[in-house]
Order: structure tokens, then C-alpha cells, then sequence
């Protein structure tokens, strides 16, 4: 789920999304638990200790919205603020003659 979640996030350029889903899916567990009377689901419980039922059930639903966030993110244009290729940095070092200059006027050298 964190890695679908943080492919939304970067696929939007933004949290929400991402947030939205956890609200939600949080709220669907929990809610059902406490008006059935089971109380709070287990702190001890996680998707460790899940069914295989229960892990593929999950896995479905996160596979579903995140197809569904990517499809709405093509169709109104939202693009990434993560860049395709990373920046290119100039890696010399500088040169030890390179003059300060304020305005017009050589204020001395660098060295």
C-alpha cells in the first residue's frame, strides 16, 4: 500500500490524493468494527497477520484507486512536480582567479 501511495504522490505532485485514500480506508475499517461491537480493530493486527483473503481484498482496492487517480490525473492534465531527469550540476570547482565584480567596477579576486 505505502508504495501505491507514494507513486500517487508523486504521479500528482501533491498529498492529497495519497491522504485521501488513507482517511478513507482507515475509516472503513474502523467504523464497521466498532458498530458491529467488535470494538477497536487489534493494535496487535496488521497486514502482517492478515488472511490471504483479507491481503488480496486490500490489494484490490489499492490497485483500484490507484488506476482510478491515474486516469483522472491524465484527463485534467495534472502533471508532476518531480522532474523526469534529474538536474545537471556543473561538478568543476571554482576557478581561484575568478574576480568579484559589484556592478562594473573589479573589486579584487578571489583567491
Amino acid at each position: 500500500m505505502g508504495i501505491a501511495l507514494g507513486w500517487i504522490t508523486v504521479r500528482t505532485g501533491g498529498l492529497e490524493a495519497a491522504l485521501a485514500f488513507h482517511v478513507v480506508y482507515n475509516a472503513a475499517v474502523a467504523i464497521p468494527a466498532v458498530i458491529l461491537g467488535g470494538g477497536a480493530p487489534d493494535p496487535t493486527e496488521s497486514a502482517i497477520t492478515a488472511t490471504w483473503p483479507q491481503a488480496l481484498f486490500i490489494s484490490a482496492i489499492v490497485a483500484l484507486y490507484t488506476a482510478s487517480i491515474s486516469v483522472v490525473a491524465r484527463l485534467y492534465g495534472v502533471t508532476t512536480t518531480t522532474p523526469a531527469t534529474p538536474a545537471r550540476r556543473d561538478s568543476s570547482p571554482a576557478d581561484a582567479t575568478t574576480l568579484i565584480r559589484r556592478g562594473d567596477e573589479t573589486v579584487g579576486s578571489a583567491t
